[in-house]
């Protein structure tokens, strides 16, 4: 039985009648996790419920950044280090970056999984 719940608030602040049975997967879509500290109870809260945490990125170097940061969090094992999705947009976009380069985008272009405690295992 699948059971698909969102909510608004960031997933450390609901409480636990909000939030139900813990879930078996949480998905970050575009998270920049590399550019947020205030991901890092997020984070936490999810891994911490024995729940996966499936990261998408628009491209594989950002992907990369948002390892760093997860591995930076801790508590963690990588069920996939970061690859490209095989689900991901087929329709990219060029944007410059800071540096003013050329980079194409594509929405969740890459991904990665990481895992808590052992009770989801995917």
């Amino acid at each position: 039985r699948l059971n698909v719940r969102f909510s608004c608030k960031l997933y450390h602040e609901l409480t636990a009648d909000e939030l139900g049975a813990p879930p078996h997967v949480a998905v970050a879509f575009q998270a920049g996790v590399w550019g947020y500290d205030t991901w890092a109870p997020t984070v936490g809260s999810v891994l911490r419920s024995g729940c996966a945490l499936v990261v998408t990125s628009y491209t594989i170097l950002e992907a990369e950044d948002d390892e760093e940061a997860l591995a930076a969090i801790g508590g963690m094992r990588w069920a996939w280090r970061p690859e490209p999705n095989p689900w991901r947009s087929a329709v990219t976009e060029s944007r410059l970056n800071s540096r003013g380069d050329a980079r194409d985008l594509a929405e969740n272009a890459a991904w990665q999984c990481v895992l808590g405690t052992s009770r989801c295992d995917v």
